[in-house]
C-alpha cells in the first residue's frame, strides 16, 4: 500500500475489503508522525489510545461506519475528553476536557480513530502558526511540510501540516479568518470554512464567534465532503446551528407567501377577462420580489428551512402558470413549455435520493436565480406582444422579451443539469467512504 498517495475515501474503502486493518494505519500515522517531529505539528500525541480504538474497530469487524477505522487529527482549540486542550496557549496547557466536542464525538461515532492533538497559532490569533510554547522539533512554529524553511500557515497549522506530510488523510481545523484556507493552501491540501451555524462549535475555544466555524481538512475535496457529512448538523448547545431551522415569520417568508397567493389572481386576470395589464404589473412585482427575498436574507441573516422551500415553490409556480397562460392565448409554443416544465420534473427523483443520503433540496444556485430572473422578465415582455396585439408596446417588447426568453430558457435548462451534477457528487462522495448509494 502506499500510504503517501493514500486518501481518506481510500482507506475506508480497503478497510472495507479487509486489504489494511485500522490497526496498521494507525501504527503507520503514529510513526510517521514522530518521523516528522521537526515539522512541530503535533502538542499531544495519544498513541496507547489511538491503538486501542484502532483494535476495537478491527474486533468489531463493524465496516459500515462512513469513517471506520481511518487515523485522523483533532486541532488543539477542539475539545477530545482526556487530552489537553491548550489553543496553543500556555495558560490552557493542563487543561483536559472530560468530554468530547460534538464534533469529536460525531467522528467517533462515525469510526475515526484520534491519533492526536495538532499545534497552532497561539489562541488562534494569527496566520503564521508561529508558537514558541510548543515544539517537537529543533526550531520554532509549525514548518510547512514541503519546506522546513517556511511557515505552515495558520491557524490550523498542524493539521495542514500533518495531512500535507502525509501522517493522516485527514482532520479538524477552525477558521475565522482564514485559518483553514491558509494551511490548505500552503501544504497542498483541500480545506473548508464552513457556513455559520453549519457544523456545531460546542466545546471549541472560541476566538470570535460571529465569525468562529470548525472546517474539515483532507488531502481530497470528496474526502472534505465525506468528512462534512459527518460533522454537519444542528446542536442545541450551539445557537447558530439553529438559527434558520424553525423560523418562519421573516420578511423573505412573507415576501415568498404574498408572490404565491398572487398566482391564482394572475391566471384569472389572464384567461378570464384578459386583464393583461394588471397580469403584467403582477408578474413585474413577483420578479422584483423574487430579487429582493434574497437580498434581504443574505444582508440580514433571514434564511430559514421554510424559505428555503416557499422561494422557490413561488419560482415555480409563476414560471408555471405562466406558461399555461402563454400556451393559451399562442404566445409560446408548446414544445417550448414542455422543455421547461420537463427540466423540473427530471429533477424530481433527486429528492428521494438525496433524503436517502441525509440531504435537503440543494440551495437554489446564484445560476438558478439568475435563469429564474430572466424568465421573469421575459414573461411580461411576451404577455406585451401576445398574438393579436399590434401596438407600439407589442413593436417593443417582442423582440426584448424573445432575447430574455431564450437566454433565460438555457440557463434554466444549464442550472438544472448542474444540479443534477451537484446530487451525483454528493452520492460519489457517500460511496467512496462507504454509505450505502
Amino acid at each position: 500500500m502506499d500510504f503517501d498517495q493514500l486518501t481518506l475515501s481510500q482507506a475506508v474503502a480497503d478497510l472495507r475489503a479487509g486489504k489494511v486493518t485500522s490497526t496498521a494505519l494507525t501504527t503507520e500515522a503514529l510513526s510517521r508522525a514522530k518521523a516528522h517531529a521537526e515539522l512541530n505539528a503535533f502538542v499531544t500525541l495519544d498513541e496507547a489510545g489511538a491503538l486501542k480504538a484502532a483494535a476495537a474497530f478491527d474486533a468489531t469487524g463493524d465496516r459500515t461506519k462512513p469513517l471506520g477505522g481511518v487515523p485522523i487529527v483533532i486541532k488543539d482549540n477542539i475539545e477530545v475528553a482526556g487530552l489537553p486542550c491548550s489553543a496553543g496557549t500556555p495558560a490552557l496547557k493542563d487543561y483536559v476536557p472530560k468530554a468530547d466536542a460534538p464534533v469529536v464525538a460525531k467522528l467517533r461515532a462515525a469510526g475515526a480513530v484520534i491519533i492526536g492533538k495538532t499545534s497552532m497559532h497561539e489562541l488562534a490569533f494569527g496566520i503564521s502558526g508561529y508558537n514558541t510554547a510548543f515544539k517537537t522539533g529543533a526550531e520554532f512554529g509549525v514548518r510547512n511540510a514541503y519546506d522546513r524553511t517556511l511557515i505552515a500557515g495558520g491557524s490550523s497549522s498542524g493539521t495542514g501540516a500533518a495531512l500535507g506530510a502525509r501522517i493522516v488523510a485527514g482532520g479538524l481545523g477552525t477558521d475565522t479568518g482564514g485559518s483553514v484556507r491558509g494551511p490548505s493552501t500552503a501544504n497542498g491540501i483541500a480545506g473548508l470554512k464552513t457556513t455559520m451555524g453549519l457544523v456545531s462549535r460546542d466545546g471549541v475555544i472560541p476566538l470570535a464567534l460571529s465569525f468562529d466555524t470548525v472546517g474539515p481538512m483532507a488531502r481530497s475535496v470528496y474526502d472534505v465532503a465525506a468528512m462534512l457529512s459527518v460533522i454537519a448538523g444542528v446542536d442545541p448547545a450551539d445557537a447558530a446551528t439553529r438559527a434558520g431551522e424553525d423560523r418562519i415569520w421573516t420578511v423573505p417568508n412573507a415576501l415568498s407567501a404574498l408572490r404565491l397567493a398572487g398566482v391564482p389572481l394572475f391566471l384569472y386576470w389572464v384567461l378570464g377577462p384578459h386583464h393583461d395589464g394588471l397580469a403584467i404589473l403582477l408578474l413585474m412585482a413577483a420578479g422584483f420580489t423574487d430579487y429582493l427575498d434574497g437580498k434581504i436574507a443574505r444582508r440580514y441573516n433571514q434564511y430559514s428551512r421554510l424559505g428555503q422551500l416557499l422561494d422557490p415553490a413561488a419560482d415555480r409556480l409563476y414560471i408555471a402558470a405562466t406558461l399555461v397562460a402563454l400556451v393559451a392565448r399562442d404566445g409560446l409554443p408548446l414544445w417550448w413549455a414542455a422543455v421547461l416544465v420537463g427540466r423540473d420534473l427530471l429533477l424530481v427523483p433527486t429528492l428521494p435520493v438525496l433524503k436517502r443520503h441525509g440531504y435537503g433540496p440543494l440551495p437554489v444556485s446564484f445560476l438558478g436565480k439568475a435563469a429564474t430572473f430572466n424568465l421573469l422578465y421575459a414573461f411580461p415582455m411576451l404577455l406585451a406582444a401576445i398574438p393579436g396585439r399590434d401596438d407600439w408596446l407589442a413593436t417593443v417588447f417582442r423582440p426584448l422579451g424573445w432575447a430574455f426568453a431564450t437566454w433565460g430558457s438555457v440557463l434554466y435548462v444549464w442550472a438544472g443539469v448542474l444540479y443534477v451534477v451537484q446530487v451525483r457528487q454528493l452520492v460519489l462522495a457517500d460511496r467512496d467512504v462507504g454509505l450505502p448509494a
